[in-house]
């Protein structure tokens, strides 16, 4: 989980063994996305809380959203089915754990 844009954070983030790293959405951008994902990292990032910045986090190749309001930004994601079905987990983790996903 980082607000900082430095690259460092992917180097730091194998050596402990992490499978993610999760970044502030106003910070993420498509040379630190490329990174993460060259590195074999998921990439995640947190509350880019509407439609726009949800699909410009598809764009750069998010793999997982952490938004305030998953009931609201979900029918947004519906085009990006990935971030849909993690979103709709988010709003309700009983799907989540009826799919495996969980």
């Amino acid at each position: 989980l980082t607000l900082d844009p430095d690259p460092a954070i992917i180097a730091a983030a194998t050596a402990m063994g992490a499978i993610a790293v999760d970044v502030h959405y106003p910070v993420l951008d498509t040379a630190l996305a490329d990174a993460v994902k060259a590195a074999g990292l998921d990439l995640y990032t947190f509350t880019p809380n509407t439609p726009r910045l949800l699909h410009a986090m598809a764009a750069l190749g998010v793999d997982i959203v952490t938004t305030d309001r998953p009931d609201w930004l979900l029918p947004h994601a519906a085009p990006v089915s990935s971030l849909a079905a993690a979103m709709a987990i988010a709003a309700d983790p009983r799907q989540g754990l009826a799919s495996g996903l969980v």
